[in-house]
């Protein structure tokens, strides 16, 4: 999902030209504002700036928002066009953490070294460290171990696996791979990756990766580990399309989001990891305005990560 060569959100490059002619002043003086970029459209996303604006509307705030359809120069564009927006913080989740770098160092600089900039959900490089306030989210290699955990307890130790992929380069994506990776050789190195294949966070494609994967190593794949749970549901349905019957092959996602639990609860999926996008955007409005105030935050911040499995499924809910 790529915006258009030349293309550019025309609400806030607009809503960005009619401040900067006056001055960058408030639409609204007695409403502090915070900025969002996120990435693209994702359920996950969508659940979390939900949240988000609640929050920021119940604590008197605005809550601006662009989304850069996972295009990173368009990102660097959006957080240039949100300088201009008299910010008291912008909140960041980047489409390439490195990519990221150099439009964050000119954003700092051109404030001044005023506008506080945090990181969440997904980590901006190191090389940005200097200019970010704090990073908060989850874990990508914790929560990719504890599903590599799931795996071998699923596979009681032994078999092949095949790995459906977020974004290629998307700090998640590497994350959850070297988590789960790491938690393969801890708990049951007779377990095998033998093939990877990248979604894009979408259930569809996953589907097809699947498809192509199953078909690859024909009879001889054990497990799937989707990224999230989306994906883990795009799997379920090339695994349904196959014959396969529940359980037969042992799939599990992170998220919990309903299909993953809806999924434990039919035996199509094995397990989760619970990521909860509303806490996640509660927890950041809350980090923002502090900010806002010159009051200090932690340097790094992470999501709590419970392991969801048959035995505990009824105790979680799905977000959406």
């Amino acid at each position: 999902m790529h915006a258009k060569d030349g293309c550019r959100p025309v609400a806030v490059f607009l809503v960005a030209m009619a401040l900067a002619a006056c001055g960058a002043q408030r639409a609204d003086a007695g409403r502090p504002r915070i900025g969002m970029s996120e990435p693209g459209d994702a359920p996950y996303f969508a659940a979390q700036v939900k949240a988000m604006r609640e929050n920021a509307d119940r604590m008197g705030y605005e809550l601006i928002v662009t989304k850069a359809n996972w295009d990173p120069a368009l990102q660097a564009e959006q957080l240039r066009d949100l300088l201009v927006l008299d910010l008291d913080a912008l909140i960041v989740t980047p489409v390439d953490g490195k990519a990221a770098v150099s439009a964050i160092a000119e954003i700092r600089e051109n404030s001044g070294g005023k506008l506080p900039i945090l990181n969440i959900n997904s980590p901006i490089d190191p090389a940005a460290g200097k200019y970010l306030a704090g990073f908060l989210g989850p874990d990508d290699f914790s929560m990719g171990r504890k599903s590599g955990h799931l795996m071998c307890t699923a596979l009681g130790g032994k078999g092949n696996v095949i790995v459906v992929a977020g974004s290629a380069g998307y700090p998640p994506t590497l994350g959850r791979r070297a988590g789960f990776d790491q938690g393969i050789k801890d708990n049951c190195p007779d377990v095998k990756v033998i093939d990877n294949q990248y979604a894009d966070w979408d259930p569809t494609k996953a589907t097809r990766a699947t498809n192509e994967m199953l078909a690859r190593h024909k009879g001889t794949v054990q497990g799937v580990f989707a990224m999230d749970d989306a994906s883990a549901a795009g799997a379920i349905g090339a695994l349904k399309a196959a014959g396969f019957k529940p359980g037969e092959i042992k799939v599990t996602g992170l998220g919990a989001y309903k299909s993953g639990l809806d999924g434990i609860a039919a035996g199509w999926q094995y397990g989760t990891v619970q990521q909860d996008p509303a806490i996640e955007g509660r927890m950041a409005i809350e980090a923002a305005i502090r900010l806002g105030k010159n009051q200090s935050i932690p340097a790094k911040t992470f999501l709590p990560l419970p392991e969801v499995n048959p035995d505990n499924a009824k105790q979680f809910s799905a977000y959406f």
